[in-house]
């Protein structure tokens, strides 16, 4: 009896150890990946500004740059809104990876807004290691600060100058001390001057440069310099900040007396004149340009005496390459801001509110054909062709589906 009790309990020790050694196996789990670690810090060169009288600050500060850890095939595999949010090492699997940081305050332009950024080259993280990562942030757009010369700040009563892009915008006025920052793009700078002329009448006159090419860590300082007495219109002058490269500094001047819009302007290239007028903020030529370039021509019907009237016909390469300085061929967009302009003042046909429409025909270069003297007119834009409103009754300005250089049409150009 003692030994059948003792070969059960056997039995059962011996059940009992397989079921265990199977429950063991059941939960065995895979080898996790092999990690490794980095250990971040961003670095540059910035411009954090004092305080301001007025209690604003810069609001560039590393603490706030925003982190992104990409892998090797360039997704996404961490992002920190705040470097302050970045632990002080990152557990990430064994492999290739980059991390770039910025200001995470980048805008098309603005005052005091230095944007930085900056990207690693490739970091490997390798197996229960610890990689030390450091970020080398730069300035990553263009700063700008306009100041007057004490001849303009003593005889102008107003002065403000505007600096811009395609698409944004600062306005420098006369006591604005700020930098302006901007996307990079090319810039445009308009100074306008009012001044008292020595009969009393309240004049004011236009300066005009173009920087074509900034790039990221550009710094112009602008002084517009002007002499009011002799009326000539001197250059704008940019000094770039030593650490980076002089850049071309391009400035339309009008001549002397000072040209203003709504003055007759002259095309130095070949002496012709042209009327000009101002419609809201557009300043447009009031007749057909008549410049010879190739790929232009001279309608068959136009009459000798009559040339300078009706202009020549341009392809649309040739009217964007006869374009004088300062001037250029207007868009689809530019037609339709005149348009509307017409509209709200409730003007109507171009021929009568001194815009001076004229109908030139055309020429199609295909067939060598003149064709629609003084029975209609279209004028060429950087898109295509537009048909203006010439009568009371008819569809305002739009587009029209002639080939851009198949035919050829009159120009008028706008003021830059």
């Amino acid at each position: 009896m003692h030994s059948k009790n003792l070969f059960q309990w056997l039995l059962f020790a011996s059940l009992l150890i397989s079921f265990i050694a199977c429950e063991k196996a059941e939960t065995v789990h895979p080898s996790e990946p092999a990690t490794g670690k980095l250990s971040l810090r961003i670095d540059g060169n910035f411009t954090i500004e004092k305080e301001h009288s007025s209690g604003r600050r810069a609001a560039v500060l590393p603490d706030n740059f925003k982190v992104i850890i990409y892998d090797g095939n360039a997704q996404e595999v961490k992002a920190y809104e705040k470097y302050s949010l970045v632990p002080a090492e990152i557990v990430l699997p064994v492999g290739e990876y980059s991390v770039v940081a910025h200001s995470n305050n980048l805008e098309l332009a603005a005052f005091d807004n230095p944007y930085y950024a900056g990207k690693t080259s490739a970091v490997k993280v390798l197996k229960d290691s610890t990689q030390a990562v450091k970020v080398n942030c730069e300035l990553g757009n263009v700063k700008i600060t306009i100041a007057y010369t004490d001849a303009i700040k003593t005889n102008c009563t107003a002065y403000s100058t505007v600096v811009k892009t395609d698409s944004a915008s600062l306005t420098f006025s006369q006591t604005e001390t700020r930098a302006g920052y901007f996307k990079t793009a090319p810039l445009f700078i308009v100074s306008t001057l009012t001044y008292l002329d020595s009969d009393g009448t309240t004049r004011t006159r236009t300066l005009r440069g173009t920087i074509p090419n900034p790039a990221p860590k550009d710094y112009y300082k602008i002084t517009i310099k002007d002499t009011l007495s002799t009326g000539i219109v001197k250059t704008l002058d940019i000094v770039v900040d030593e650490t980076t490269t002089q850049k071309e500094m391009i400035v339309d001047s009008e001549g002397t007396p000072p040209w203003q819009p709504g003055a007759a302007w002259a095309d130095t290239r070949d002496g012709q004149i042209y009327k000009t007028l101002q419609f809201g903020n557009q300043v447009w030529m009031t007749e057909n340009f008549n410049y010879e370039i190739l790929d232009s021509w001279r309608h068959a019907s136009v009459q000798v005496g009559s040339e300078k009237k009706y202009g020549r016909l341009y392809t649309c390469s040739a009217a964007v390459a006869g374009a004088p300085a300062g001037w250029h061929l207007p868009s689809r967009e530019e037609w339709k801001i005149l348009e509307d302009y017409f509209k709200l003042n409730k003007l109507t046909g171009l021929e009568t509110t001194g815009f001076n429409g004229i109908l030139g025909g055309g020429y199609s270069v295909t067939d060598n054909l003149f064709y629609g003297f003084k029975e209609f007119t279209y004028y060429k834009s950087t898109s295509g062709n537009v048909f203006p409103c010439y009568t009371t009754n008819c569809g305002g300005i739009y587009s029209q589906g002639y080939s851009c250089e198949s035919y050829a049409f009159s120009v008028r150009y706008i003021k830059n």
